[in-house]
């Protein structure tokens, strides 16, 4: 659920970036950093989450974004609404007493860096919402962690998302310390479950990271959990696909022209 939204219009821009916004989830983290474009073909406005260059993939992806696509169309609509009519009050964050969940799924390195960072990873606001490149460090005072950010042009390193409260910076410090705390199993599932999981676990998707070279996820889980976790995966590799599905990859083969030698 969105709880506040912020939009800022830009005075003078020398590209299509009309303004920039933040916007409250759950009361739980603000993301700032959001950008209000123009598309250049078509005038209509489309906005942006905020973005890190990904050196390993050569591509830049969402720092902070919704993962449904109800989540992502309130997104959009709220941010939008409040650029057209800056007068709209989206600030609902005292009205309501939310409790959102929060999840972490931190991976650890096998050794720390030589700056401290033990680990990375994501954060999890309700059912809907995820957070990259949460970075975990350990030094003589103990473990600490940081939220994604960016150096300004003035040197600066400015937060993409924030704690919104001091409450919520308590319940992110509690979840994300429990997690790199926990000791974990491992396993790879091949892409064709991994794929299967965002639908029937959503819960179980979020503990996936990575890829290996052969296209595998890992997923890591309890030890306690593992004969349960085994059977989700073992009933979701031998899941079939629906009969639409099938007719449609069948339609799909027999329309394709039979090549001669």
């Amino acid at each position: 659920m969105i709880t506040n939204v912020n939009v800022s219009p830009l005075e003078y821009s020398n590209s299509n970036v009309v303004a920039m916004a933040s916007v409250t989830i759950d009361n739980a983290v603000t993301v700032n950093s959001i950008s209000i474009r123009t598309n250049p073909r078509t005038g209509e406005l489309y906005v942006q989450m905020p973005q890190k260059y990904n050196k390993g993939k050569s591509a830049y992806e969402d720092i902070a974004f919704p993962i449904t696509q109800d989540a992502r169309d309130e997104l959009n609509a709220k941010v939008i609404e409040k650029y057209r009519n800056p007068s709209a009050d989206m600030d609902i964050r005292d009205e309501i007493n939310y409790d959102a969940k929060i999840s972490a799924n931190i991976a650890k390195y096998d050794k720390p860096l030589e700056n401290g960072k033990i680990g990375s990873g994501t954060v999890s606001v309700g059912d809907s919402f995820i957070v990259r490149n949460i970075s975990v460090y350990e030094n003589d005072k103990g473990l600490y962690w940081q939220m994604p950010s960016y150096k300004a042009l003035d040197g600066s390193f400015k937060s993409m998302v924030v704690p919104s409260s001091p409450d919520a910076f308590k319940s992110l410090d509690t979840v994300i310390k429990d997690e790199v705390n926990t000791q974990y199993s491992y396993r790879m599932v091949d892409a064709a479950t991994f794929k299967k999981l965002r639908d029937s676990c959503p819960d179980l998707y979020k503990q996936c990271s990575g890829a290996s070279e052969d296209k595998n996820v890992k997923i890591k889980f309890k030890e306690s959990d593992k004969a349960q976790i085994l059977e989700t995966l073992s009933r979701l590799k031998n899941m079939s696909e629906s009969p639409a599905a099938t007719a449609a990859k069948t339609a799909i083969a027999a329309a394709k022209p039979v090549m001669k030698r």
